[in-house]
């Protein structure tokens, strides 16, 4: 919630977060901020989505070549490579929104970036799952690159020159290429998803009012 960040946070953030909250309410704003919340809002669903498909296909305790050249892979039910797996489950549904909101393409390239580009997150399964759809988009342009880890460190300026090569495309041209990807990890297509309205009743969802 918005209080518990401002409580860890320092004075003058604390002050910054009140004042973009205060903003983000004024009638003039709140209207942009709905849409853009919805947009998120599906983008996430959609991820989601993927995650479910995923388990129901067992696709998440298969890891690709490309993937377990940096986590490995699981090698029998009773020595699961939790990483591998992990990392596996965000790659296929970061990728996936990159293929599937060509509108949203660098914002959801970005999103995951992030996880590789900060050192702080290095070695978690977001920032293996950053590393290898770089790694599979530059294949599918042609981009040449050096080694994106390298004595342990993931090369944040290989990765950023991927990034701007990227972005010379558009990103009808990036979602695409991230379809072609998928399918090239996967070894399947990936499968489309239609939003449809529903009630509670109709998902078989029980909802609680306290």
């Amino acid at each position: 919630s918005l209080e518990g960040v401002l409580q860890r946070a320092q004075s003058s953030t604390r002050r910054e977060l009140r004042d973009a909250q205060s903003a983000m309410e004024s009638p003039s704003l709140a209207a942009s901020f709905q849409t853009l919340r919805e947009v998120a809002l599906h983008s996430v669903a959609l991820h989601e989505c993927q995650h479910r498909l995923d388990y129901l296909d067992d696709r998440v305790v298969n890891v690709p070549e490309m993937l377990a050249a940096y986590v490995g892979r699981t090698e029998s039910e009773t020595r699961v490579n939790q990483l591998a797996e992990r990392a596996n489950a965000e790659l296929s549904a970061h990728l996936s929104q990159v293929a599937r909101e060509p509108q949203l393409a660098f914002t959801n390239l970005l999103q995951v970036a992030v996880f590789a580009m900060n050192r702080r997150t290095w070695g978690n399964p977001y920032s293996y799952a950053a590393i290898v759809i770089h790694e599979a988009l530059a294949a599918q342009f042609g981009i040449a690159h050096g080694p994106l880890v390298q004595g342990g460190r993931i090369q944040r300026g290989e990765l950023g020159n991927i990034y701007l090569a990227l972005r010379t495309h558009s990103g009808e041209a990036l979602s695409q290429a991230a379809q072609r990807a998928w399918h090239a990890l996967y070894g399947v297509d990936l499968p489309p998803l239609t939003a449809v309205e529903a009630t509670a009743q109709e998902l078989g969802v029980q909802i609680v009012i306290e």
